[in-house]
């Protein structure tokens, strides 16, 4: 008992000193709060630097008035503290543990009469009661005295003011701390060095970020030097804190302009094309206060270089393939071209507009050049490449015969020997002029339309009246219009339509243009391709009318391969529009390159006489993969059936009663083997046909001397395991070796596709034929992936794929979703942001 007595004294004790002290603490805050509005008031004022604007002898008379103000609030303070005594410490102990009827001073009183029995009971019960509600105290903690003051708290706006004084001061704290209590140096205290500001701003096209120095002044050790672009922007600030003008700068020996900022500021610019040093003049010309190093990097012109010898398509166009680079970006390539017979004959043609630019590119172009008035004749061609800043660079010369279309007609051709000849020697005007007289009243164009012989004398006219040499590509262009009509009718004329549009095309996809542009240049590329193919169309019944009997036009690879129709390039019109809709602008260029491509194949398809053994053999191995990728999918719907009839017998075989559970269980189980092994009967010889189609095949490849591809003799031990499983009525045991058959068969007509490219690359380039215009071998057009690198107009079946029907709606209906989402303003403003980072077009 006694031993709890001590504890609880001792631990009253405790709190009745912690007490005192947050008394003794409330009492002080209340009491000097006015004398620390003062010092706080006093302390921003001088880390402002308000005193060095003063004169001196208004500082002199700010510093007394708060010096007695300081004085009266802290003699007001001392008044007002007061020192709590041992009842006021007790009643807020109680107070804040929440005891009533001061227990504190219950347990220290003492009675008379204590020792009787029950009175004495009785007080004992009263005191031990009264201990037990003193464990109930507690640490108590300074409460807010000042909210009586100030209710609205306008006390948090000194200390505000405090952190922002700081903030200004800065390194100068302590001077200007210190010049508040010295107005005659107060001036000098706040006086801090000379501040260097520096800005070097990189041109745009660079897309470097600008470089930022700030110093003061004098600069002790300049450091490494700053290296920038050529061309780069240099900005100079110097600020003196004293308001005396600031020395000017000078770059490379040289003085800027400056200009005034403001009292004791100044702001030089300059814009740096040589390297040079930054020099702030000092105390002596002998040592400068700052000097600052810059390298000035110059935009070197960019490179580029044929990789290959140029070459020519199926259509006659020209297809260069280069390599180019530059340090900061490309803006496009072009293609000079110059006569042989006359270098003073130059013409440039542009070959590729980037929209955005690019430090390296490898690729090739697909230009038409064959409407060029050099088309046909030796030239000189060099590749420029022009980089962001409008410099050039220039490839090593290299001399071709530059592509020409070839024309059937006798009048087209006579007019296009005409347009060489007038090329070629620009002197002789006037006898090409009489040519083409003669030629408007030849017989062979009475049977033609008027407007022919009326075209070729107004361009006899031309070159007779006009200067030397002022109408002369209006004369040279005149003329190949007037040919190609005589050539193709309308068909010309939609053709170059098309072209005109599928190049307006790409190049809007390519600079990022607008929607709106993009779906207007889509109807006008729909309209030119519908009457490119109603030309086509009625071109080819006029060639059908003219043939001899029994003559064919063309001989089909094979009577089952799929023929490109117009509903196939309707289709693929709208993938792309598909494409665009869903933001898709990528894969939207991908499947233009292909329409282009297919045109060209559609074009060369209908002026081929006769396809090739090998071009056949190609083809009926196409067919045979096809044919394998759709036998492949029956023996998976087949596995299919079989998993789903199982599982419902088991589920048959848990309901009903017993016997018509064996009954039912028995016949369906009966029918269900009959009807999958009739089904795997059939998927059996029809492998088997196609392992024998393989042989024949492979038979045929030798026949003809070429060396049969490995892969498809393993193909072919592929399917006759899959053939054996199909007959025991194992669909499931068949899809491996089918899966195994159909890559080692794409194999195969990779490497055969090989053996044809080299083959008609073996001619040499430039030669006519058949084989012009394939392209290099099959490594030289494939990434290490094998994926084709380029299709430079053959229809390959290895191509990138483009997203079918169910992709384009899937992906539309995710950009329609973010749309929805984006609009929805409640949602938190970091998923905002994210949906709004998807749907941004880079």
């Amino acid at each position: 008992m006694a031993d709890d007595l001590a504890a609880l004294s001792t631990r009253l004790e405790r709190r009745r000193r912690w007490a005192a002290l947050v008394l003794r603490l409330e009492s002080a805050i209340d009491a000097f709060a006015p004398l620390l509005l003062v010092v706080g008031g006093f302390v921003a004022a001088s880390l402002f630097g308000v005193w060095a604007a003063l004169p001196v002898w208004a500082h002199v008379a700010a510093l007394a008035a708060v010096a007695a103000t300081g004085a009266a609030t802290a003699v007001r303070g001392v008044r007002r503290f007061a020192s709590p005594d041992r009842s006021r410490i007790d009643r807020r102990l109680e107070a804040a543990a929440g005891l009533r009827h001061q227990p504190i001073l219950a347990v220290d009183d003492r009675a008379s009469g204590a020792d009787d029995g029950v009175s004495g009971g009785l007080w004992r019960a009263h005191q031990e009661r009264q201990r037990r509600a003193l464990g109930a105290l507690r640490f108590i903690w300074p409460a807010p005295v000042l909210v009586r003051r100030d209710p609205w708290a306008l006390r948090a706006g000194l200390g505000l003011l405090l952190v922002v004084a700081v903030i200004d001061a800065g390194p100068n704290w302590r001077e200007r701390l210190a010049g508040a209590f010295l107005p005659q140096a107060a001036m000098a205290f706040d006086a801090g060095p000379v501040r260097l500001d520096l800005w070097l701003t990189p041109p745009l096209y660079t897309g470097e970020p600008p470089v930022v120095r700030t110093a003061t002044l004098p600069l002790a050790e300049a450091g490494e030097p700053i290296v920038v672009p050529a061309g780069s922007e240099l900005v100079v600030q110097l600020h003196d804190p004293a308001n005396t003008p600031p020395p000017v700068p000078s770059f490379a020996l040289e003085m800027l302009p400056a200009q005034t900022l403001g009292p004791g500021s100044i702001e030089a610019r300059t814009v740096l094309r040589t390297s040079g040093a930054l020099e702030i003049p000092g105390a002596s010309l002998e040592t400068p206060a700052a000097r600052l190093a810059i390298e000035v990097l110059p935009d070197a012109a960019p490179t580029i270089r044929f990789t290959e010898t140029p070459r020519q398509t199926h259509r006659s166009a020209l297809a260069p393939r280069y390599a180019a680079a530059d340090d900061y970006g490309l803006s496009g390539i072009d293609l000079e071209l110059a006569l042989t017979a006359r270098p003073d004959a130059e013409e440039r043609v542009s070959l590729r507009q980037l929209g955005r630019p690019v430090t390296m590119l490898e690729e090739a172009s697909f230009v038409d050049l064959t409407p060029h008035p050099f088309a046909g004749q030796e030239v000189t061609a060099r590749l420029v490449a022009i980089d962001v800043a409008d410099q050039e660079g220039f490839s090593e010369p290299i001399v071709f015969v530059l592509p020409e279309r070839t024309f059937t007609n006798p009048v087209a051709r006579a007019i296009i020997a005409i347009r060489k000849q007038l090329v070629a020697e620009p002197s002789e005007r006037r006898a090409i002029a009489a040519q083409l007289n003669l030629l408007a009243q030849s017989p062979r164009l009475e049977a033609m339309e008027a407007a022919i012989a009326l075209t070729l004398r107004a361009a006899s006219t031309r070159l007779i009246i006009a200067d030397e040499g002022a109408e002369d590509r209006s004369v040279v262009d005149l003329l190949w219009e007037v040919a190609l009509y005589v050539e193709e009718g309308q068909l010309s004329v939609a053709e170059r339509d098309l072209r005109a549009l599928e190049q307006a095309l790409q190049e809007a996809l390519e600079r990022g243009a607008s929607d709106e542009e993009i779906r207007a240049l889509m109807d006008e590329l729909q309209r030119a391709l519908n009457a490119f193919l109603d030309a086509m169309q009625q071109q080819a019944m006029e060639r059908l009318q003219d043939l001899e009997p029994g003559e064919r036009l063309f001989q089909p690879v094979d009577p089952n391969a799929r023929v490109l129709d117009r509903q196939d390039l309707q289709e693929m019109m709208e993938q792309m529009r598909e494409a665009l809709a869903s933001g898709a602008r990528e894969q939207a260029q991908q499947m233009l390159s292909q329409l282009r491509q297919l045109l060209e194949n559609l074009q060369t398809a209908m002026q081929m006489p006769m396809m090739s053994p090998m071009q056949q053999s190609m083809g009926e191995l196409q067919d045979l993969i096809r044919r394998q990728q759709e036998l492949l999918d029956q023996s998976f719907q087949a596995q299919q059936g079989q998993t789903g009839e199982h599982g419902q017998q088991g589920r048959q075989g848990q309901m009903g009663q017993q016997g018509q559970m064996g009954q039912q269980g028995q016949g369906g189980q009966q029918g269900q083997m009959g009807q999958m092994g009739e089904g795997s009967g059939g998927l059996g010889p029809q492998q088997e046909a196609l392992r024998r189609a393989l042989g024949d095949l492979m038979r045929q490849l030798g026949e003809m001397g070429q060396g049969i591809p490995r892969a498809l003799g393993q193909s072919e031990l592929q399917m006759r395991g899959a053939e054996q499983a199909l007959n025991q009525g194992q669909p499931s045991q068949a899809i491996g070796p089918q899966t195994e058959a159909l890559d080692l068969l794409q194999q195969g007509a990779g490497q055969l596709m090989e053996q044809m490219q080299q083959q008609m690359m073996s001619q040499g380039p430039g030669q006519p034929g058949p084989n012009a215009g394939m392209g290099p071998p099959l490594e030289q057009t494939r990434d290490p992936l094998g994926r084709p690198l380029r299709n430079d107009g053959g229809a390959s079946p290895f191509g990138v794929e483009v997203p079918d029907q169910p992709d384009l709606g899937t992906a539309r209906e995710v950009l329609r979703e973010l749309h929805r989402r984006s609009g929805e303003s409640e949602r938190p403003t970091l998923e905002l942001d994210y949906f709004e980072r998807l749907l941004r077009r880079f």
